[in-house]
């Protein structure tokens, strides 16, 4: 997944999740049985890197044993917490904490444990949205955001914390998977 400005929307159906969309050479989302394919080939990590809008503040992270269930199990995301990088040692709590064993949601099919409403209507993208979560790459970007929107955008993507207070917004998001033993 690469999302580097508002130009390509991240706000699409089950189907075009599961297919993947956009342009590998840019902005784009691979696709949920791409992921769950590649990731059940071996052991595999998974980096994250972040940007933030207001200070261009760069931030990452690499977990191992990222894994993608199958599309019955609604694409699970599993991976070892506690991993590498300033995105996930500047904090007490992992912020992929919340995501791990959570299935995949968007605006047409439900899967968060919110008990009312859709994070991924409301938030704009699909995403393992628990409750609505800490961290997104596909939601609303700060850039996009009016101050009507100004409170549910400053959290998506930059979990709270040192990186996730009022002062800082997600400007661009890559996720990359690599086998563990090419790291």
């Amino acid at each position: 997944m690469r999302r580097t400005g508002p130009e390509l929307n991240f706000n699409r159906s089950w189907v075009e999740y599961r297919n993947g969309f956009g342009d590998v050479a840019g902005d784009h989302w691979l696709g949920l049985e791409a992921f769950h394919h590649l990731t059940n080939q071996g052991n595999y990590s998974l980096k994250t890197e972040v940007r933030d809008a207001l200070t261009d503040s760069y931030f990452w992270d690499i977990h191992a044993n990222f894994l993608i269930g199958t599309e019955d199990e609604k694409y699970t995301l599993k991976l070892k917490l506690n991993g590498v990088g300033n995105l996930s040692t500047n904090s007490t709590v992992d912020p992929w904490e919340k995501n791990v064993n959570v299935q995949f949601s968007t605006h047409d099919q439900k899967n968060d444990n919110k008990l009312t409403g859709n994070c991924a209507a409301v938030n704009g993208g699909g995403w393992w949205f628990h409750k609505c979560g800490d961290i997104s790459f596909t939601s609303i970007l700060a850039t996009e955001c009016v101050p009507t929107c100004w409170k549910a955008a400053r959290h998506a993507g930059i979990p709270f914390g040192v990186r996730g207070s009022a002062e800082k917004l997600l400007r661009w998001a890559v996720m990359k998977i690599k086998r563990s033993e090419d790291l």
